[in-house]
């Protein structure tokens, strides 16, 4: 396994980065790695129900549209890997067994996609943002809602279903988790 304080000692030793970096960027590694561990549990997972590119779609626009959304996060590591890997094991089996048919799915998914925006970002309170970071991040997660809005569209003239599912589950976490980090946090 890779040791952030391992790495970062290497970058300071080759002049990469500065001494006084070293502990942001072992930091930053280890959320790597750990984010990396959580994609390949979740893909797993995947890969186990026969949903591979199901999860990887969902997971994409779900990380994609939270990162600029906000919303309910643990407070510890371990009820995070917990409780993510309950969410998506959830979220995977609904999109293998609920169906909808396209102009439902599209509708619940402009609704979805119309609330995001109108509540991102909701904030945690560690990290507050300006209001320039406010804008920005509701900007960000209304393209990238709109992305999924467009791609669901797609997948659906393409007749593929169960990625127009997986989209829709995202964008109904993300709503989700933004309601109880508003819950939370206010």
């Amino acid at each position: 396994m890779i040791r952030g304080k391992t790495v970062s000692d290497i970058l300071v030793e080759y002049e990469i980065i500065l001494p006084e970096e070293r502990e942001i960027v072992t930091y930053g590694i280890k959320q790597t790695v750990i984010s990396l561990g959580h994609i390949a549990l979740f893909l797993i997972i995947g890969f186990g129900m026969h949903m591979f590119c199901e999860t990887a779609v969902f997971l994409v626009t779900f990380s994609t549209v939270r990162r600029y959304a906000g919303g309910y996060h643990a407070d510890t590591r371990l009820r995070c890997t917990i409780l993510s890997t309950v969410f998506v094991t959830i979220n995977l089996f609904l999109i293998q067994n609920i169906k909808m048919n396209s102009i439902f799915c599209i509708v619940h998914l402009c609704i979805m996609c119309g609330m995001i925006i109108w509540l991102s970002p909701v904030q945690n309170g560690n990290n507050p943002l300006n209001e320039h970071e406010k804008r920005a991040y509701r900007c960000k997660s209304a393209v990238y809602s709109i992305i999924g809005v467009i791609l669901s569209c797609l997948f659906a003239w393409m007749k593929l279903p169960s990625y127009r599912y997986s989209i829709n589950m995202a964008m109904m976490s993300v709503f989700i988790l933004q309601m109880v980090g508003m819950v939370k946090y206010s």
